[in-house]
């Protein structure tokens, strides 16, 4: 399969950077890093750095550091996945899209508290957090989260920083974030585009990964069907 797209630098690590042209002559840029990685594009490289044009973006990792690290294969399959997308002018995925602004708000508080609560416990060269560290850091985000939301938005920080074993080992914390249904769509039709492109190891990787995203990324009913519709379309 002939790529949309035309790559010409791919490498780095924390983050995996990538640049190139599409066939209409924009630029791309691809960045990834922490717990998500975004395909931009541009009139010049300059402007797809800036993230001015269309632009697609997915959470990605079992850990906070993992998108940095993605291989090489992963990244061309998500930058060339991202192109048949632009060229079958597929609209991006909305993140939250539906929410309330007062809940949009409080998630954004809780991603906020929770980078404070991991840079400012201090943690062992193992990459594990103590509870003993980090109790007392939870109690202090809890406070001002809750100082600053409606009492009906308090499980908003539960479901963003996770549970406490999961944060003390850096889990990723990729909370829901397909509301609706046609965002839902998008992702489950790039995927599917990405797998067609993975090499049939890390395909099989991918996959794996998928079945444990999805269920954090979606709520049971439309949203969920229609991703996973999508993405299991084409491969039949």
């Amino acid at each position: 399969m002939k790529p949309l797209v035309t790559i010409t630098s791919l490498d780095g690590s924390a983050p995996v950077q990538g640049e190139g042209t599409l066939p209409d002559g924009k630029a791309f840029y691809f960045r990834a890093r922490g717990e998500a990685w975004e395909f931009s594009t541009g009139a010049t490289q300059d402007e797809a750095i800036d993230g001015t044009g269309w632009s697609w973006s997915e959470p990605y990792g079992d850990r906070i550091f993992e998108a940095g690290y993605m291989s090489e294969d992963h990244a061309r399959a998500i930058i060339e996945s991202c192109a048949d997308m632009y060229a079958a002018r597929v609209a991006p995925p909305v993140a939250e899209a539906g929410l309330s602004d007062a809940e949009r708000t409080a998630r954004w508080l809780a991603r906020l508290l929770r980078s404070d609560v991991l840079i400012y416990s201090d943690g062992p060269d193992s990459g594990v957090l103590s509870r003993a560290a980090l109790t007392p850091k939870l109690a202090e985000a809890r406070a001002v989260f809750d100082e600053r939301t409606a009492p009906e938005l308090r499980h908003v920080l539960d479901e963003e920083i996770g549970d406490l074993d999961a944060l003390a080992h850096f889990a990723a914390a990729h909370a829901r974030w397909l509301h609706d249904a046609a965002s839902a769509r998008s992702v489950g039709m790039r995927w599917a585009a990405m797998l067609r492109r993975l090499p049939a190891a890390q395909r099989i990787e991918a996959m794996a990964q998928g079945e444990r995203w999805f269920p954090r990324w979606t709520a049971d009913g439309a949203p969920r069907d229609a991703l996973l519709h999508a993405m299991r379309e084409p491969l039949r």
